[in-house]
């Protein structure tokens, strides 16, 4: 080791866990740290802890925690930190405002518009960073073009607004910027409350004065600012600006962590100590930590990984690169190191693509803590992690099989020295359950055991591993097995071993501190300044070039060196590496190139380079792009061992003594099973010592994992595993191993991949390079598509038919190793003619006649020739007319490139038909299709190597055992889509711009296999929108995969279910000679709505492509001649449709393609064209529940006469809503056409289809298409026809609803969003407008659905997001949006009796408002209401009836009413088992169809669901008679389904069994419902006597079901303990004793067990441990014991239970909580009103002795009244309750303006009364205008409910009624009372002396307050425009006051005086 001068430190601060390295002067050994990232419990910050414990270290003296830290011993601290990753993943970011120019608000929300993932129908994106945009009007362009064939030079002093740019580049400024307006429109977002600001004007990357002007503007106004060419200056205006925003965005926060981290040392770091900070950057380089900025920063810690592999698993002297693999917890972050650090400039984390300096890592969701499935038949490892809670399923948190499970379930974790404790047991039963799941869809008799599939898990684990690292080698043309690979991170041990084995490498290294190696890094790493500028150069190797070069290299060095100088650094410690950027020209792609040594030389090095990495070359001028220093700072070293030379020098010596091992387990291995390995300690293994396979070696934080067939060196600072076989094992083709599926799945994908990446590469036009409008896949010999990389929609099922077509063309031999096909014709294959196909097959190497596989690729080139530039023309009717048609060419022969035969059929032979010319681009055309040959090649040696592993047989096999797979998977889509339409066919019809209709019937067999029969589609067409059936395949394959949930591979199987039916000479089977071009692009997007129309999935999206070409030249048809010019082609993205529980995206492209979008700076630097706008199309989506996406504006204005082509449909035919949506606006095509010669401007209609010249000056403005909306417009009222709604989170799973029944949609569920309005007030518009509704008739119910008042999405019956706007599942809480109705008085509903008062319990809030009102007044009037007499029918009396004689309603009227009830009932109670339940349901109605007899037990069941299905489904107003039941009563919902469930109680056997406690459980949950607390406290009662019966409160081990004996048992716990629930509950609610006491219970809580049929019981758990709550506080507060208990005792039992509501808050999963921010969840909203109801039972016997005590509206006679004084806790215990209160009554509001409150329901209307009750005191004690509005919108609310035939809050209001009177009357005696003393003076009258200030006995002061009898509770009340209540914090801690957590805490005392005891 060097000497050092003082502490060395390094510290890397992680998501979970921060490392940290040191080095101590005269210390033998470094210091090595790990500890959590956060542990406020301990220490604030992680890094200052590791500081101090190495100080304390280094000192041999404790510092206290606290104790500001003295860095005068310190050399340095270099620090790495995630806080700018994590802000910027988890959308944590300051508020920021974009500043940009005028036409671009839009760009950085479109950015390339691309979607990130094809399948994905809702198309969801991340948030956008910044929160608004101003523009500024400003304008620079760029002057001359790239492309122009003919370039002059540009004269910058012939005009004035002409400049020369940093590039060297002339610009023209065509509009400067009005600074005055500037600084006003900042004020403005002063104003606002933005402080940060990003600022992007186009072209500042290389004219920046209006960029610097504006900053400059900003900053003087106070805004801190990210200045988008300030931060990087390279062209490209989305990544830049993005960058700038992201600078914006995080840098406050990366400030304000540094800031907080600087105030644990002395100083502050702004002394002496200031440069002994430095942080990593992304580019491997260290920074001043006051020059550090959040963009530099999101990639720090693991660019301090890679610099610790540079510097430890490489030497030059050895010269073999590393292939870095460090595993995390929940991704691999991989890279190559050869030398030299290799940066990238530009890269996309979390959906943002920024530009700056940054290492090369690719990362792959895949670690130990990747969650494990199987699905579809496959093995799924990731791309979901465990995450740290609950974490793997060994933690015994219930959290789910993992990568980290697999290694433990197979001994490669050692629990003793794991960090926390594991639980194997579980591990172990998860596995088996696993195993039994697979082997029961294997195919074959063989069996997998556990061990095997946890094997295989890490397998396919190891497999998705390996496909970045291949990227990152054989995507750049370097094969794997010539390179080393470095293992690190705190997993990577565990599986480099066999990682190393599936890339080829014989070689692992793995580094001391490996898994501390990014920390480690960054002691070795460098300080470094980066400095770049942006270059136009034309690289020449003359003197005028070195020049130029030198003269920018010197200016930059200069100012990195005076930068590091400032840092610390003297002129002898620095020195620097030199870049160049350089492409070719013609081409985007460029390569950073560092200096060879001679400047001159860097052409030769960008062509080597170009050669190595492309495999080809150009004969094309080198352009510089960007000239870049990287000034370094050498300030320490720390010396490092040569590994290979240590290794070498080993190998030459005798051998070291091997090592025993220090204990002995059993580890299981591939092929070997179960073996006893040895497990040895690192530190105690000699250097040199050789440990052969199998071994484990383990240190303090890793364990490496050595397999039987590898041994282990143990060198100084390494150790090094060699491979000693690399030969895989023989695998069987007699059946499909699911294991060795899944692998194949990966390897087969990271071939296309391979290939798409070189194709990329290699390829020089904008189409295919920057556009990426390609797509690479392999083939099967027949011609299927065996596996595709994720390119372009459109191209993958067509593909395969023109692979196919070639095949059979070619007979025995006459294709030929070397061969490769050209074609494109629609008869072989082809689509339309731009789209070139290249098709290479792959022969047998013994057999070089036999033909093994095909490899392929497709690309759109953008000019081929025909009438028009971009060969894209509008209206062609001929083939001929749009370019070149080949139907097979052979591009190479043998070997050899045809370059002339190519350019005759490019050039020369489309050139003959009359008015056309040849391919006007015909080098880019050459140049890629060259690309593409080297493509396929790619693809073959990666093919042959993958059968040079497995095996011919083994290959082929799985190849087709994969498109098996596909090809059930999409039988079992199509079989769960005829089950949800009943069997019915699917039928749409749609039709193009020019009424051509497409019409579409789907017939689903009970095979699975499909009929799409297109009948009735129109005849060819006459222009261009022909379409070859391989189109139809390719949108048919697109949309199948589309629905289904699960991530298959898609290949050819998608496709073999599917017959295809078309009629002959239709538009869809058109001639040979039919034009076609519209086909791809047109077309197809027609036939995909078309389709995704009939499975009624989703609203159209835009349905166009967008098809803009311009440019100019070929051959001229006048004269023949040949013009050299250019053509020009993009696509333009639109609005993408609804569905049911996603809205539409906005600015992406749809469907069938998903092309990019050319830069806004690259395409006018290329083009003569300025883009005034590319934005979003406001309010083009469709209306509806959920809207469409809106589409774009594009206007260009052309800069030179051009040709300009458009072709488009949805001009006329609108994009159709689905399910009552609106449809999307048409798109529009404006020509604005300038006259020079007047200056004349008309604005002209292109229509759909259109080609033009175009003069300078003229602009074309495309406005794209919006998508259809889905759902009816909530501010409609339409009536609509609703079929089975399919949903992202259903995918292929069954709708929850019938597709026969018509739903009402004339009640709207939420309003929209207003542009600027907080969603607050939007809720409380919502609320007004419903709440107005509310009192408006409803129409006679037209159908059943209607009845039911339903959506028809169910979110409890299928996995996914619950559908927008649909009422959240929870028991009793569906709103209904109905008129008002009386409840009236039948002869079956009699009125209550009047003549008996029910005597109440202490504890229910109707006796708590008694007792209030005798506060008030002694002789007022009781507010309690009698009992109602609820229906008694005969029924209800023993008497004969059975299951079989029972009426059972309609089927689908049945399962309709079930899916509510299920809805409702939720998971939040365990009532019975609903997949048993769902099964009996589908039996009953087939036994009912054959006249079997019926289970008694369940037809009682099931008759009470439906009438809970009623219940929360209708209005009292509907009659039961209309469901076909006689006799049935009107006004309660339900009954008549609830008196045939009674009337089936007989039949029932005396012996108990758990059915029969679901029974009582459900007759309880009705009558609760109904507010018959009577009758469920008794039916409560019953149930729980029977489950004691049954022995459920005991560890009960009864099983009388199929379940298995985990799921049984967890059934009976779960079904006991909602026994225990209901029982508190309606013991509570009627203030009587407890059924069952807690002593007397043994049983365990409910846990998560791995079953369907078994919710996660977190909510079940919550809720148990608040009815225990509940009780403790019934016994304690208001149980007999308490009759007359003293003060004391009783506010002892107050804290006491208000202790256990604190643990109980404290210990509630995140998942429970509410978050003010959110939209409620229904569920965890009860729970808490739950929790705030306990508080309230518990604290208001004290809020009411506080109103004895105070009460204001108090006047007494005789003496001064003398008020008892109330103490302080009394005081804080009485607001607690008030809060509790508060609370309540903003999460009610809140529920009904999210449309999840139960208008019908007991428990909401419970809850209101009780907040309303203790608000009303509340305003008594303290006059508050909230509490009085609060007051307000609950009375309002029970009135709604009310008159919805509410029971209960029939009684609820009148009570509050009743208190309304009487408080009016105490006010008007206080009144009177007062006027009397004033105006006699008579001083028997006195008041209240703790009267507050605003109830003085003034008697204006009593009018003027607002809470007003008329205002307050108003029965007529009418006017809901200011309800502020609605505005309430659902989030308020009732128990968060200190002086109240101090009282909880028993630290303060409470002696209640006399009058509280009498109280």
């Amino acid at each position: 080791m060097a000497s050092t001068t003082g502490v060395r430190i390094a510290i890397d601060r992680g998501g979970t866990f921060t490392d940290a390295w040191a080095q101590i002067p005269g210390r033998k050994e470094d210091i090595v740290l790990k500890v959590l990232s956060r542990c406020p419990n301990e220490y604030d910050d992680a890094p200052t802890e590791c500081i101090r414990q190495i100080l304390e270290i280094a000192t041999n003296s404790q510092i206290p925690r606290g104790t500001l830290l003295d860095l005068e011993s310190v050399e340095f601290i270099r620090m790495g930190t995630t806080v700018a990753t994590n802000a910027l993943l988890e959308r944590k970011g300051e508020q920021v405002a974009l500043v940009i120019t005028k036409g671009f608000r839009d760009i950085l929300a479109i950015g390339n518009q691309a979607r990130p993932h094809i399948f994905d129908l809702s198309v969801r994106r991340m948030v956008k960073l910044y929160e608004t945009v101003l523009e500024v009007d400003e304008r620079v362009t760029i002057e001359g073009f790239a492309e122009d064939p003919t370039p002059s030079t540009i004269d910058v002093s012939s005009d004035p607004a002409l400049r020369i740019g940093l590039t060297g580049e002339a610009i023209r400024i065509l509009k400067v910027p009005d600074y005055e307006q500037v600084r006003h429109d900042l004020a403005g977002l002063w104003a606002r409350g933005y402080r940060n600001l990003a600022i992007a004007m186009i072209h500042s990357y290389t004219f920046q004065d209006h960029e610097l002007a504006i900053a400059k503007v900003a900053r003087e106004l106070g805004f801190t600012v990210s200045v988008s060419s300030e931060l990087q200056k390279m062209a490209k205006l989305v990544p830049r600006s993005q960058s700038a925003v992201v600078d914006a965005y995080l840098s406050p926060i990366t400030n304000e962590y540094l800031a907080n981290f600087r105030k644990g040392f002395k100083g502050q770091l702004q002394d002496e100590n200031a440069n002994k900070l430095f942080l990593n950057q992304s580019d491997g380089g260290l920074v001043a930590f006051d020059q550090f900025t959040g963009l530099r920063g999101v990639l720090s810690g693991p660019a301090g990984g890679v610099v610790g592999l540079s510097r430890t698993c490489y030497h030059p002297n050895d010269g073999m690169p590393v292939l870095g693999f460090d595993m995390g917890g929940t991704s691999t972050d991989v890279a190559r190191y050869a030398g030299s650090l290799e940066h990238i400039f530009e890269s996309t984390l979390a959906e943002v693509t920024i530009q700056t300096p940054q290492l090369d890592i690719n990362t792959v969701a895949a670690g130990g803590g990747s969650i494990l499935r199987f699905e579809s038949g496959l093995l799924k490892c990731g791309p979901s992690s465990a995450g740290a809670d609950p974490g793997p399923a060994c933690y015994g948190r219930g959290g789910p099989l993992t990568v980290t499970d697999a290694n433990f379930f197979l001994g490669r974790i050692i629990p003793d020295l794991f960090p926390r404790p594991l639980d194997l047991e579980i591990v172990q039963t998860k596995f088996k359950e696993l195993t039994a799941t697979i082997n029961s869809e294997k195919d074959g008799s063989s069996q997998l055991t556990a061990e095997e599939v946890a094997m295989g898990f890490l397998a396919v684990a190891n497999a998705a591993m390996t496909r970045p690292i291949r990227t990152l080698s054989e995507g750049r043309g370097l094969e794997t097995s010539h390179h080393r690979l470095g293992a690190f991170g705190g997993a990577g041990g565990q599986h480099c071993t066999a990682i190393a084995r599936d890339l080829g490498i014989n070689q692992v290294i793995i580094p001391r501190y490996s898994s501390i190696l990014s920390a480690y890094g960054m002691a070795l790493a460098d300080v470094v300044v980066e400095s770049q500028e942006p270059d136009s150069l034309t690289f020449h190797k003359d003197e005028s070039t070195l020049v130029s070069i030198q003269s920018r290299f010197d200016r930059l060095s200069k100012a990195g060196t005076q930068r590091l100088i400032s840092q610390g650094f003297n002129e002898r410690q620095i020195l620097h590496e030199y870049f160049l950027n350089m492409r070719y020209q013609g081409s985007d792609t460029a390569l950073m190139i560092q200096s060879p040594g001679n400047f001159l030389d860097f052409g030769t090095a960008f062509v080597k380079r170009h050669q190595q990495e492309f495999g080809f070359t150009q004969s094309r001028d080198i352009l510089v792009e960007d000239v870049r220093v990287r000034s370094i700072g050498k300030g320490t070293e720390v010396q490092l061992a040569d590994p290979f030379e240590e290794l070498r020098r080993y190998q030459t010596t005798p051998p070291v003594t091997p090592t025993p091992a220090d204990l002995t387990r059993k580890v299981y291995f591939e092929d070997e099973g179960w073996t006893m390995t040895g497990v040895y300690f690192l530190k105690d293994i000699p250097t040199g010592t050789r440990v052969k396979g199998p071994a484990v070696i383990v240190d303090k934080t890793q364990t490496i994992v050595v397999d039987l067939a590898a041994e282990a060196v143990v060198l100084s600072e390494h150790l090094i595993i060699e491979i000693t076989d690399l030969k895989k094992e023989q695998l069987n083709t007699s059946a499909v191993d699911p294991i060795r599926l899944s692998i194949f799945g990966h390897r087969f994908m990271s071939v296309a991949e391979q290939m798409g990446i070189t194709m990329q590469k290699t390829s020089i036009s904008v189409n295919i390079k920057e556009r990426l409008d390609f797509s690479c896949a392999v083939f099967s010999k027949e011609g299927g598509l065996v596996a595709n990389a994720p390119h372009i929609p459109g191209h993958l099922g067509s593909m395969s038919y023109a692979i196919a077509y070639q095949a059979k063309l070619y007979g025995p031999g006459e294709l030929k190793p070397g061969d490769v096909l050209l074609s494109n014709h629609p008869i072989s294959g082809g689509t339309h003619l731009p789209d070139l196909t290249v098709t290479t097959p792959v022969f047998d190497a013994r057999d070089p006649t036999k033909i093994l596989f095909f490899v392929a690729n497709r690309g759109h080139h953008g000019d081929i020739g025909g009438i028009v530039p971009g060969s894209m023309p509008p209206h062609s009717t001929e083939l001929w007319q749009e370019g070149v048609a080949v139907e097979t060419f052979k591009i190479v022969k043998e070997g050899v490139f045809d370059e002339a035969g190519l350019t005759k059929v490019l050039f020369e032979d489309p050139g003959k038909h009359p008015g056309c010319s040849g391919t006007r681009t015909l080098r880019d055309n050459i140049a890629d299709l060259q690309a593409a040959i080297a493509a396929n090649n790619r693809g073959i040696q990666l093919i042959t190597a993958l059968i040079e592993e497995y095996t011919l047989p083994v290959v082929q096999f799985y190849m087709q055992a994969i498109q098996d797979n596909a090809a059930d998977t999409v039988r079992e889509l199509l079989k769960e889509f005829s089950k949800r339409f009943e069997g019915q066919d699917l039928q749409a019809e749609d039709h193009l711009d020019d009424g051509t209709q497409l019409a579409l019937k789907i017939n689903i067999l009970e095979t699975g296999d499909a009929i799409f029969d297109f009948t009735g589609t129109g005849p060819e067409h006459h222009a261009n929108l022909n379409c070859p059936p391989a189109v139809m395949y390719s949108g048919i394959m697109y949309c199948l995969r589309s629905m289904i949930s699960t991530d298959i591979p898609l290949n050819q199987g998608c496709l073999t279910p599917i017959k295809i039916k078309i009629p002959p000479h239709t538009i869809l089977s058109p001639s040979l000679k039919a034009a076609t071009v519209g086909s791809n692009v047109e077309t197809s997007q027609r036939i995909v709505d078309l389709i995704f129309k009939a499975f009624q999935a989703c609203a159209a999206s835009q349905g166009t492509c967008n098809n803009l070409t311009f440019g100019y030249g070929g051959t001229d048809p006048a004269s023949g001649e040949v013009v050299r010019g250019f053509g020009y082609y993009e696509t333009i993205a639109g609005g993408s449709g609804a569905g049911a529980d996603w809205e539409g995206e906005s600015g992406v492209h749809t469907h069938v393609t998903n092309t990019r979008m050319s830069d806004p700076e690259i395409f006018e630097r290329r083009y003569p064209v300025i883009l005034h706008e590319f934005s979003i199309r406001k309010g083009s989506g469709g209306a509806g529940l959920n809207k469409g996406g809106d589409g774009c504006i594009r206007d260009i204005e052309f800069r030179m006469p051009l040709q300009v082509s458009i072709l488009s449909e949805r001009r006329v035919v609108a994009p159709y809503g689905m399910a009552g949506g609106d449809e999307g606006k048409r798109g529009v095509n404006l020509w604005i056409r300038k006259y020079a010669e007047d200056g004349d401007v008309r604005t002209i209609s292109l229509g759909g289809k259109a080609s033009v010249p175009m003069n300078a000056g003229d602009r074309i403005i495309v406005n794209t298409p919006g998508g259809g909306g889905y759902g009816p417009d909530p501010k409609k009222k339409v009536r609509k026809e609703v079929f089975g709604a399919f949903t992202i989170g259903e995918k292929h799973q069954i709708a929850a609803a019938s597709n026969a029944l018509k739903v009402m949609a004339d009640s709207p569920l939420s309003s929209p969003a207003s542009d600027g309005e907080p969603p607050r007030k939007q809720q409380k518009r919502s609320y007004v407008a419903r709440s107005k509704q509310s009192r408006t008739n409803d129409k006679e119910l037209e159908s059943a659905g209607a009845e039911l008042g339903l959506d028809l999405v169910d979110p409890d019956l299928q996995p996914g997001p619950t559908t927008r706007n649909s009422v959240a599942a929870y028991p009793q809480e569906q709103e209904h949006e109905q008129g008002p109705t009386t409840h009236k008085s039948t002869d079956a509903f009699q009125q209550e009796q009047a003549s008996l008062q029910e005597l109440h319990g202490e504890s229910t809030c109707l006796a708590f408002a008694e007792r209030f009102l005798h506060c008030l007044s002694a002789i007022s009037a009781s507010p309690v209401p009698s009992d109602r007499q609820y229906y008694r029918s005969t029924v209800f009396e023993r008497q004969t009836a059975t299951a079989a004689s029972s009426r059972l309603p309609d089927r689908v009227r049945a399962i309709l009413l079930v899916r509510v009830a299920l809805r409702f009932i939720g998971q939040d109670y365990h009532l019975f088992l609903r997949d048993e339940f769902l099964q009996h349901l589908e039996r009953a109605y087939s036994t009912k169809n054959s006249g079997g007899d019926l289970d008694v037990s369940w037809t009682c069941k099931f008759f009470v669901v439906l009438a809970l299905g009623e219940l929360y489904s209708t209005s009292s107003t509907m009659s039961a008679n209309r469901m076909g039941d006689p006799g049935a009563v009107s006004g309660v919902p339900g009954t008549a389904f609830f008196e045939t469930a009674v009337s089936l109680l007989q039949d029932l056997y005396e012996e108990p069994t758990s059915s029969q406690v679901e029974i009582m459980l459900l007759f309880c949950f009705y009558s609760n419902a109904l507010g018959r607390t009577k009758s469920a406290h008794m039916y409560s009662g019953l149930a729980l006597r029977l489950s004691t019966c049954l022995g459920l409160h005991r560890r009960s081990k009864r099983n009388d079901s199929s379940l298995s004996a985990i799921e049984q048992e967890q059934h009976l716990i779960r079904l006991f303990w909602t026994c225990y629930i209901f029982d508190r509950s309606t013991s509570s609610r009627l203030g009587v004793p407890m059924g069952i006491q807690d002593a007397d219970i043994d049983v365990q809580m409910p846990s998560v067990v791995r079953s369907e049929k078994l919710a996660n019981p977190d909510h079940l758990v919550a809720n148990i441990e608040l009815s225990h709550i509940t009780g403790c506080i019934m016994r304690d507060i208001y149980g007999p014991s308490n009759k007359g208990n003293l003060g004391r005792s009783l506010f002892q039992n107050i804290r006491t239970n208000l202790q256990r509501l604190r643990k109980w808050d404290a210990n509630l999963p995140p998942g429970l909580r509410l978050n003010q921010a959110a939209s409620l969840q229904r569920p965890a909203a009860s729970l808490h009103l739950h929790f705030n109801q306990c508080i309230i039972l518990t604290t208001r016997p004290v809020l009411l002795y506080v109103l004895k005590a105070k009460n204001p509206l108090e006047v007494v006679a005789g003496d001064a009244h003398s008020s008892p004084q109330v103490s302080e806790t009394a005081t804080m215990l009485a607001e607690s309750c008030i809060i509790a209160a508060r609370t309540s009554s903003s999460v009610l509001s809140q529920l009904y303006t999210e449309n999840a409150i139960a208008t019908y329901g007991y428990f909401d209307a419970h809850h209101l009364f009780s907040s309303a009750l203790i608000l009303i005191i509340s305003a008594i004690l303290s006059p508050n205008a909230s509490d009085s509005d609060a007051v307000q919108t609950v009375f309002h609310l029970l009135k709604i409910m009310r008159d919805c035939g509410n029971t209960i809050a029939m009684d609820y209001y009148t009570c509050l009624t009743n208190i309304q009177s009487t408080i009016g009357r105490v006010r008007s005696e206080a009144l009177a009372a007062t006027r009397r003393s004033r105006t006699t003076a008579d001083t028997s009258i006195t008041t209240n002396d703790n009267l507050p200030d605003s109830y003085s006995l003034e008697a204006s002061n009593f009018e003027n307050y607002d809470w007003d009898i008329s205002m307050l509770l108003d029965p007529n009340l009418t006017n809901l425009d200011n309800l502020d209540a609605l505005d309430g914090n659902i989030t308020l801690d009732p128990l968060g006051d200190p002086l109240l957590q101090t009282f909880l805490n028993g630290h303060s005392s409470w002696d209640p005086n006399t009058t509280f005891q009498t109280e």
